[in-house]
């Protein structure tokens, strides 16, 4: 039994204990069908710089839209920080925070017209190897939830970097 245990504890990549709230995503991918047959969304999480940072690169298919974050804490804001990089080159800087049922992530998004779209979503655990989305956008000074909830599962274990 502990040989099992060894290899269990090495499976999960170390992470920085200010990022623990992100945990259970790092060294895994994730996989899920985005809403309105829109394809399929996968994102791999892998630990960088010694488990300082933890990045998530992900993809969508058909398409081939894709996007990278990375997490970092922030000692100034007492709390985790993000920029996500896309395909169509957009940077969309954010934050997250642990909360009663898995993640809540603040961000800001540049409408097509150059105004900010705040957003934000939540990433709710569901069970050990899947988690829910949900998304909501600030417009007109409500917030409005956007139709779907993908569901992503662990499919298996991030590439190597």
């Amino acid at each position: 039994m502990p040989i099992l245990a060894l290899f269990a504890a090495a499976a999960t990549p170390a992470i920085d204990a200010n990022l623990q709230p992100l945990a259970f995503l790092a060294g895994s991918c994730w996989q899920g069908e985005l809403p309105a047959g829109q394809g399929t969304d996968t994102h791999c999480f892998t630990p960088m710089l010694g488990g300082h940072f933890l990045r998530d690169r992900h993809r969508v298919m058909p398409g081939g839209y894709a996007g990278e974050t990375v997490y970092r804490w922030d000692p100034g804001a007492r709390r985790i920080a993000f920029d996500y990089y896309s395909s169509l080159g957009l940077l969309m800087p954010g934050t997250a925070v642990a909360d009663a049922q898995g993640l809540a992530f603040e961000l800001e998004v540049l409408a097509p017209d150059g105004r900010p779209l705040p957003m934000r979503a939540a990433w709710h655990r569901d069970g050990a190897d899947a988690y829910l989305v949900t998304t909501q956008v600030q417009q007109d000074g409500a917030w409005h939830v956007l139709p779907g909830t993908p569901r992503f599962r662990r499919i298996g274990p991030a590439p190597a970097e």
